[in-house]
């Protein structure tokens, strides 16, 4: 049993003989930008939006289009003419026509929908930016969180492997006082017991490091079984309240994309009033007809030339079509302004809790950290005196879980602290550019 032990403490304990390949936060946030699956179907969406933001797809430019075209029929035809002219009977007369031409048609005057329609879709080629934004926010942000989860775990791993080879020390001095007949069965059985729990302890963290990783993996569009490990997130950048409540009004994307959105139903309004609007249009063509007719007076007519023409249309009555259009875009646009009101006092409330949140572990740190120093004098105390016989195993091991449970706090803070500053990054508008 005691060989069985030694293996399995050096499986659990020695390092990976395969070295990961570290790789720094900075490094994970660029590959997510670059080559995350999300952003990249979001990048086509602004390509897109850009395309379809020109002046033809909202009606500013003519439209200029080549028709042509022809016919043929073979029918038994019988004319009857008044006055003294005989009739005309023929069996199988074939009629023939062809034409060709080439047009252009301008609307000049539409209530100048068309000059909205082009603002509208502009405004939709800036919100598939900001849409972008978002997208690249959401991605890098999740991404920071699963790295910081990664090197938490990551450090608690590394602690784990400290506390399970106290415990292997532990567990071999009992089987050796047993053989002196100092410790009873019941010792050997409980520092036994304890040393398997830390193995378990372990062997979770490290399935959760593989997790993590896998998940990070996916959002920077690598292969997911990819092995790396991570670097500690040693600073963060600095973040003032002030600072970050001015700049979440400006800067925060969903406040931009409220303004955004009140600008679209703005635009509405005005183009379901050009409905109301008279509509005048030009349009003009060149062109050849020809056509023959084997039974009639007249056997070919050929017809080159031009025509031209111009339209006015003035809307009077359509079932209440357009005053219902009109209302409703003016009920869209009151309900932008109530989105746009609500988003702005949801930015602050989540600037004002991740702030918060962030003084509460920067202050729960910096009690933790001192007493780690108590905790950790207490251990090595403790560790001194079990060894000399002074304190029982069980002594021992209360001062044992102290330590690393006092390690594991302190990451898992140290931790949250840093998702705050980077939540509240976010909020300012400048996460992309950290």
């Amino acid at each position: 049993m005691k060989t069985k032990s030694l293996i399995l403490s050096l499986v659990l304990c020695l390092p990976m003989i395969a070295s990961a390949q570290s790789q720094s936060l900075d490094t994970v946030i660029q590959r997510v930008l670059t080559h995350n699956f999300d952003v990249q179907v979001s990048r086509k969406s602004v390509e897109i939006a850009g395309n379809s933001a020109t002046k033809g797809n909202a009606g500013l430019l003519p439209s200029v289009q080549l028709n042509s075209g022809g016919s043929y029929s073979n029918n038994n035809t019988e004319l009857k003419f008044a006055g003294n002219i005989p009739p005309v009977k023929v069996d199988g007369a074939q009629n023939t026509s062809y034409n060709a031409s080439i047009g252009a048609s301008y609307t000049i005057f539409n209530g100048f929908a068309n000059l909205r329609n082009y603002e509208k879709l502009m405004l939709a080629q800036e919100i598939s930016e900001e849409q972008l934004r978002l997208t690249l926010e959401n991605a890098v942000i999740t991404t920071i969180g699963l790295y910081l989860d990664l090197t938490t775990i990551t450090a608690n791993v590394e602690a784990a492997k400290e506390n399970l080879k106290l415990s292997w020390d532990r567990l071999s001095r009992m089987q050796a006082a047993q053989k002196l007949g100092v410790s009873t069965s019941l010792d050997v059985l409980t520092a036994k017991s304890d040393y398997n729990a830390d193995s378990i302890s372990l062997l979770n963290l490290e399935h959760q490091e593989v997790q993590v990783r896998r998940q990070i993996n996916l959002l920077m569009g690598t292969t997911v079984t990819d092995q790396w490990k991570p670097l500690s997130v040693r600073q963060t950048p600095d973040v003032v309240l002030s600072t970050v409540l001015s700049g979440s009004q400006k800067n925060s994307v969903a406040l931009v994309l409220a303004d955004l959105q009140r600008e679209s139903a703005d635009l509405d309004v005005d183009i379901a009033a050009a409905n109301r609007m008279p509509t005048l249009s030009v349009n003009a063509s060149y062109g050849f007809v020809n056509s023959q007719n084997a039974a009639g007076i007249v056997l070919e007519q050929n017809n080159l030339g031009l025509s031209s023409g111009l339209n006015f249309t003035l809307p009077i009555y359509n079932g209440g079509k357009i005053k219902t259009a009109m209302s409703n875009s003016v009920i869209r646009m009151e309900q932008s302004e109530v989105t746009r009101s609500k988003t702005q006092q949801t930015v602050m409330l989540d600037v004002y809790n991740h702030w918060e949140n962030l003084e509460y572990n920067r202050r729960l740190e910096a009690i933790q950290t001192d007493n780690l120093q108590v905790v950790q004098q207490r251990h090595d105390q403790a560790l001194i005196r079990y060894r000399s016989g002074q304190i029982t195993s069980l002594e021992y091991r209360d001062a044992q879980l102290a330590l690393i449970r006092m390690k594991t706090e302190i990451n898992s803070t140290q931790a949250n602290a840093a998702k705050e500053v980077y939540q509240l990054l976010r909020l300012q508008g400048s996460l992309i550019n950290q």
